[in-house]
This record gives C-alpha cells, sequence and structure tokens, in this order.
C-alpha cells in the first residue's frame, strides 16, 4: 500500500487528482499542470514534498563523515548553511543527489530523494559506524516548499521573522503558523522559494500554511502542483497550492542573490 504524508486529507479536500509516485500516494495536480507551472514561474506556489527523505547524522566525526560521502566541500558550511551536492559510492558513482543542511556544531541534516531514502540510510550507517549516530528522520517530519517570485511575501504573512535577512541556501529555526519550524531559502525550482520542515506531528499546524494567500495582502488562486523547468531533484515532485500575492516585494532578493 501507497504510503501517505502528514497532509493527504487536505489534498482530498482540495481536490488534488492523487496518483502513486515513488511509494507515496501524491496528488499530481488540481487544476491543470501547464496552468500551475505558470503559477509558480509568475507568482508562486506550495508543493508538499513530505515523501522526501531527511537524514540526520550528528556527534564530533559528523562533518567528516559527510565529506568522505559527497562531492562538495561541507567544511565550508557554517552553522545554517546548506549546499547542494551529490552522495556517491566508493567508486565515486553517484547514488543521490540531496541538500545538506548543517544545523549545529555537529549536526547536520540530509534532504534525500524519496525513492532512494532506504538505500540512501543504509549506505550513510555503514560508512558512519562508531563515528557518528544517524538517524532516518523522514517518518517525524513534513517539508513544504513554498516557490515562486511572491513566495516572500505569501509566506511573511504567517511569520514575524524577517525573511529579507534569510540569504540564499541558508535555514534558521522560527516560527510559522504558530509553529517551530526550520525555514531555508534554496528555491530549488530556479525562483525564489522557502522550504518548511515541521514535525509531523503537528499536520493541522502544517496545513495552515496552505491558505495563506487568504491572508492580507495577498488574494487566493485555485491550488496547483506544477513540474518546474529547473527542477534537478529528479523525486522532488509533490503538491502546491498555487498563491497570486498583490505585492511583488519578494522580488527584491533576486537582486541580492547574485550578491551573495
Amino acid at each position: 500500500m501507497a504510503r501517505r504524508t502528514p497532509l493527504y486529507e487536505a489534498h482530498r479536500a482540495l481536490g488534488g487528482r492523487l496518483v502513486e509516485f515513488a511509494g507515496w500516494e501524491m496528488p499530481l495536480s488540481y487544476r491543470g499542470i501547464a496552468e500551475e507551472h505558470q503559477a509558480v514561474r509568475r507568482h508562486c506556489g506550495l508543493f508538499d514534498v513530505s515523501h522526501m527523505g531527511e537524514i540526520e547524522v550528528s556527534g564530533p566525526s559528523a562533518a567528516a563523515v559527510c565529506q568522505e560521502l559527497m562531492v562538495n566541500d561541507v567544511a565550508r558550511l557554517g552553522i545554517g548553511d546548506a549546499q547542494y551536492t551529490l552522495l556517491c559510492n566508493d567508486a565515486g558513482g553517484v547514488l543521490d543527489d540531496l541538500i545538506v543542511y548543517r544545523l549545529g556544531a555537529e549536526r547536520y541534516l540530509l534532504i534525500v530523494n524519496a525513492a532512494s531514502t532506504a538505500q540512501d540510510v543504509v549506505w550513510i550507517a555503514s560508512h558512519a559506524a562508531g563515528r557518528a549516530e544517524v538517524v532516518d528522520r523522514s517518518a517525524a517530519l513534513a517539508l513544504l516548499a513554498l516557490q515562486g517570485p511572491e513566495a516572500e511575501v505569501a509566506l511573511s504573512t504567517l511569520t514575524a521573522f524577517d525573511l529579507t535577512a534569510l540569504r540564499a541556501f541558508t535555514a534558521c529555526t522560527t516560527r510559522v503558523a504558530g509553529e517551530e519550524v526550520v525555514v531555508s531559502r534554496t528555491g530549488y525550482t530556479g525562483e525564489d522559494g522557502f522550504e518548511i520542515l515541521v514535525e509531523a506531528a503537528s499536520p493541522p499546524a502544517s496545513a495552515r500554511v496552505i491558505p495563506c494567500a487568504s491572508r492580507p495582502g495577498c488574494r487566493s488562486a485555485a491550488p496547483t502542483w506544477t513540474p518546474p523547468r529547473r527542477r534537478s531533484r529528479r523525486a522532488s515532485r509533490g503538491s502546491s497550492s498555487s498563491t497570486r500575492a498583490s505585492s511583488s516585494a519578494a522580488r527584491p532578493w533576486r537582486r541580492r542573490r547574485h550578491r551573495d
């Protein structure tokens, strides 16, 4: 039987067309892929990507383990930084592509593809044995991605945190919709965008992010899902609830991004 994300019931209520993907029952679309694609490119869309895997590596040798297994330079990461990288086998072949976050001095969180999570956990744990603790947190976390040029203005209606202070490929712990979450800004669709990690045991709080378009300063549009043309992460497909914001306040970030 296909697995379901903590927001499964919300997708049903919103009328999403559910299909099986990578062992998960996910909404393929709401009103149509072309329309939803344009919503994310011109405004913003909310994706449920809770099917993605989350692997935590911690301990005094956590950085060394990550450095051995990934092609990018993990040593460059400060606390709160993130980077896109590849997980490789002993021969240098690619096992998976992922984003690694440094959440603490000895704590790293890896966001991996849904179809590869189980094998990634086994591979990393086998190399970390006795040196670092490896925990599969996939079932404990829900992951939402608010993507598009107006993502900042939409998310700002749900948090007091100054989102303009969050640079590209950085993350912080804050509160969104009243819930403590980790918010990052990788913009993996190629547009500006935020990723929101929340405890899966709090799906009502997660679901409150979905109708953010109805907040003051925004006007809502139909829920959408889209496969953005520049997404390189092969299993990062989910659902979204598109948002048309009345302000373009997010756009200055696109200029700042090139100076970071």
